[in-house]
């Protein structure tokens, strides 16, 4: 949908809505084309305009949307609608393609507004002022159309909520079933862990410093250093052979104690 900007005399709208809330379409026909209505609502002298104007696939707009335009003969309704001019008249049938249009631009503001779309919110000129507009306009055709669209995009909007929250719940699962299976990974290499201390520290007087034991029957001490030097002291009674397998085993143990 393409709507071409044409603009209105400044003396044929008011700026702004003086606080009033958009909630109601009008809609009239211009008898004539649509060249009139842009003749008619730049001629300063006429205090009369409309947002739109409609003539067969084209579309013409006079007035912003949160300005008043001078459509419906009453300020109060000029104040919360929207008006639009449709190109026909007594002796110019609407054609088809100028209906077509106006279905596509009345649900894209219903849409827009959250106007509904039924007889009380989608208004004939005639039915605000006694006049013969919009003459042959087939409004409940027009309403009847906008209301398919709305519902169908109602429809579509539900079917994309619910895709997305369908496809949230996939990921929710996905990340619940790689979270527990990190837990279990973790609880086992705890038990590996624990299960290679016992193994490497079977005996925990080993560390107490407990003397009262024969010296002859007791093993070489365990020492784990509390500084980063992995070092054991120069007059431990081991061999180099020793020495290395201590300073492995008291790695090991300083890695698993701080994981």
């Amino acid at each position: 949908m393409t709507i071409k900007w044409i603009g209105a005399n400044s003396n044929n709208f008011q700026s702004g809505r003086s606080g009033n809330k958009i909630d109601k379409i009008v809609l009239h026909w211009i008898v004539g084309k649509l060249s009139a209505a842009d003749a008619v609502f730049n001629n300063p002298d006429r205090q009369v305009s409309a947002h739109y104007g409609i003539g067969h696939t084209t579309i013409h707009q006079y007035v912003r949307e949160e300005d008043t335009a001078y459509h419906a003969g009453n300020l109060t309704v000029n104040r919360q609608s929207i008006g639009i001019e449709h190109e026909g008249g007594p002796d110019l049938p609407i054609s088809e393609d100028t209906h077509k249009t106006s279905i596509e631009l009345v649900t894209d503001i219903c849409r827009r507004y959250n106007i509904p779309a039924d007889r009380q919110h989608i208004l004939k000129h005639s039915e605000i002022k006694a006049t013969q507009c919009p003459g042959t306009l087939d409004i409940d055709r027009i309403i009847r159309e906008v209301q398919i669209r709305l519902d169908k995009f109602t429809q579509d909007n539900v079917k994309i909520l619910t895709d997305q929250i369908e496809k949230l719940q996939g990921q929710i699962s996905q990340t619940q079933k790689a979270l527990s299976e990190v837990e279990a990974e973790r609880d086992t290499f705890r038990e590996e862990r624990d299960k290679t201390l016992s193994n490497v520290c079977p005996d925990p007087s080993v560390h107490s410093g407990d003397n009262s034991s024969n010296s002859a029957e007791s093993d070489t001490p365990i020492i784990i250093p509390d500084t980063d030097d992995f070092s054991i002291p120069s007059d431990t009674p081991t061999g180099d052979k020793e020495n290395f397998i201590q300073k492995l085993i008291n790695a090991f143990i300083k890695f698993f104690l701080h994981w």
